[in-house]
């Protein structure tokens, strides 16, 4: 191939299909870098290494990897068609078979401070939604989430709750704090040497589904506290972040949601 000759998918318009169109920009994106940026082989070899180390480790380091770097963008980019309140990551911590729950998540006695969640869940025109199933998790006191390892089940710090009929629910659960992504991984050592924090503020995750409305993956993150301006999966939105209560025997923190239909 001569230097004067251009690769197919910087110049074939012609596209087979919708993923033939966005991987072929993704891969002219990256030669793109390559060019711009002069990268030589040892570099390009090296960062083949550490796509190689993926292979064999912990289930959740290609998630986590994804979202960390994309995923938002791919919620910013639907934000601009929708006309629902606004979508977050939904990340690499999530898992099925929550237990169904009412007024509590199960937390370790002892661990933690009292926190509550409520929220109330609206369609475009301002009416609530009664039946909406959302699935609530978050990260134990130390930043762990369950589900992961033998001696911390899944039934810990997740749960789903169902709205009452105005579209509402409370949870009483423990307060999570900020933590860093897992270190010892390929996604860890990709971090490491790019020497950017590992750190993500603290955030309680949401996932409201209804027959009849799209579903709706958000986070919520507390105002003032640590991390909020440097969040390493770039999840933070003002709009997510709520002022916490300070109610006495335990802290608050109230929030609105609004679902679109699948027909709007």
């Amino acid at each position: 191939m001569t230097a004067t000759m251009k690769s197919n998918a910087a110049t074939n318009t012609q596209y087979k299909n919708r993923t033939d169109e966005v991987i072929s920009a993704l891969i002219d994106a990256v030669r793109g870098v390559i060019r711009e940026k002069g990268v030589t082989y040892e570099e390009y070899r090296a960062a083949v290494g550490v796509l190689n180390q993926y292979n064999g480790a912990a289930p959740y380091e290609v998630n986590l990897v994804c979202d960390m770097f994309f995923e938002q963008a791919v919620h910013d980019e639907e934000m601009k068609h929708l006309k629902s309140s606004i979508t977050v990551l939904k990340g690499p911590y999530f898992l099925e078979g929550a237990p169904e729950v009412t007024d509590s998540l199960k937390t370790i006695p002892g661990q933690g401070e009292p926190f509550k969640v409520r929220m109330s869940i609206k369609d475009t025109q301002g009416n609530p939604i009664e039946g909406v199933v959302v699935d609530v998790w978050h990260a134990n006191p130390e930043g762990t989430y369950s589900g992961y390892f033998d001696d911390f089940p899944i039934d810990y710090f997740r749960g789903k709750v169902t709205t009452d009929t105005a579209g509402q629910f409370s949870l009483k659960t423990t307060k999570p704090k900020e933590y860093a992504i897992p270190m010892g991984g390929p996604t860890g050592k990709i971090l490491s040497a790019m020497e950017r924090s590992e750190w993500r503020p603290a955030h309680v995750h949401f996932m409201c589904k209804k027959p009849g409305y799209l579903t709706h993956i958000t986070q919520s993150y507390f105002e003032d506290h640590s991390f909020i301006d440097g969040d390493v999966v770039d999840g933070v939105r003002p709009e997510v972040i709520y002022k916490v209560k300070d109610e006495g025997d335990y802290q608050a923190i109230d929030i609105e949601i609004v679902m679109q239909r699948e027909d709007e």
